[in-house]
């Protein structure tokens, strides 16, 4: 009997006990989450428009430099053109890759900050057949319009009908002038049947085969097996009856430059063979980092507000901070 009672004020203060650290944990305050808050800026921040003067290096997303205020890094880097020290630009019109001068904005006067600058196009590739098959028969207008305004630059002397012109330096023929007018000068090719031209893009010599009012009719005559430099490389010639086969022989890795005229003005851009197959070849537009995503970072040295007026640009939604 006198353990039972014994057993029962253990029992009874056990239960005390337990009561007692419940009605603690309901009095408890519960602790709410620790908000991770941005420190709003102290200074002055960039805005496109602002002169601003920076400490820079820009990277690949593998860590290569590939321009730099930094002596030290672009000498590693092996770059070639860099501007040593601190960079003085208006934000909106420093002239560098897209992207660039809105990554600057919003970071604070004496910050640095890096962020990440997307691609602000496609990768630009090309898929080649192997081979290129031309006609052997290729007809040309015989008739040629010139602007009155450049003639004489073209060929020297002021258009006379029935005169008989010539510039060897861009067409392989020569030119008899039919008509003037106040705007334009009509000539017509001066050529004789089975007389032999080089035409204009062709790396071999073609014959007149048959030459009409308006058009004349070349038949492209190379030799069998001849090699000759093209645009994508190196490539070799064989030829039937009816046709020319221009067989590349591209090799990966190979640079290649293509020159295109953008408004009167010649653009030479550079691409890179990157993938050869037994049937095709593929070219890239090499050297260029508008189709790559780049890291930035950014020292804010000097900031003078409100220079010029700079619209936004819409790429400056996409830029990243990555770290500050």
């Amino acid at each position: 009997m006198k353990y039972k009672k014994i057993i029962g004020v253990i029992g009874l203060i056990a239960i005390v006990a337990i009561s007692l650290s419940l009605y603690a944990c309901e009095k408890q305050t519960p602790v709410e989450p620790k908000e991770n808050k941005t420190a709003e800026p102290t200074g002055p921040v960039a805005e496109l428009g602002d002169l601003a003067e920076v400490d820079f290096t820009l990277r690949l997303m593998n860590g290569t430099v590939v321009d730099t205020t930094d002596r030290e890094l672009a000498e590693e880097a092996g770059l070639d053109q860099y501007k040593v020290g601190t960079q003085k630009m208006i934000l909106g019109q420093s002239g560098k890759v897209k992207g660039f001068d809105e990554a600057i904005v919003g970071v604070e006067l004496g910050e640095t900050e890096t962020k990440v600058i997307p691609p602000s196009q496609k990768v630009y590739e090309i898929q080649m057949n192997k081979t290129k098959k031309l006609h052997r028969f290729q007809p040309l207008n015989r008739k040629q319009a010139f602007k009155r305004s450049n003639f004489k630059e073209i060929f020297g002397k002021y258009p006379a009908e029935r005169d008989v012109v010539f510039n060897f330096d861009r067409f392989p023929w020569k030119y008899r002038i039919l008509n003037v007018s106040d705007d334009y000068v009509i000539g017509e090719m001066v050529v004789k049947q089975e007389e032999r031209y080089q035409l204009p893009g062709m790396p071999w010599n073609s014959t007149v085969f048959e030459v009409y009012t308006d058009v004349v009719t070349f038949y492209h005559d190379p030799s069998e097996g001849q090699l000759i430099d093209t645009e994508f490389g190196k490539a070799n010639i064989t030829t039937t009856g009816k046709y020319v086969f221009i067989n590349y022989m591209p090799v990966r890795g190979e640079l290649l430059s293509k020159s295109a005229s953008v408004g009167g003005v010649t653009v030479t851009k550079e691409f890179k063979i990157v993938e050869v197959t037994d049937k095709d070849f593929t070219i890239r537009q090499w050297g260029i980092l508008e189709d790559k995503a780049l890291e930035l970072t950014v020292t804010l040295k000097n900031l003078t507000k409100n220079v010029k007026e700079i619209k936004p640009d819409k790429v400056k939604e996409k830029i990243t901070t990555v770290s500050q």
